[in-house]
């Protein structure tokens, strides 16, 4: 993984106020940067962004959290 994605993570205190937040961004660098193909970079994002959105559904029509 980067330094500086695990140093702004750290300036930040993620791991503090969101740690599994923290923790999709820590496995989203890593895979992003185990690839030079742009194709397996977006597909890594995809699958990040769709396991946190399935972990932490919300309503479309309020943007809040759902039941």
């Amino acid at each position: 993984m980067r330094c500086e994605i695990a140093s702004e993570l750290d300036d930040l205190h993620v791991n503090e106020t969101s740690p599994g937040m923290a923790a999709v961004a820590r496995d989203l660098a890593k895979a992003i940067d185990a690839t030079d193909a742009p194709t397996a970079k977006a597909v890594a994002a995809r699958e990040a962004v769709r396991a946190d959105v399935t972990a932490h559904p919300f309503d479309a029509q309020t943007d809040s959290p759902g039941p």
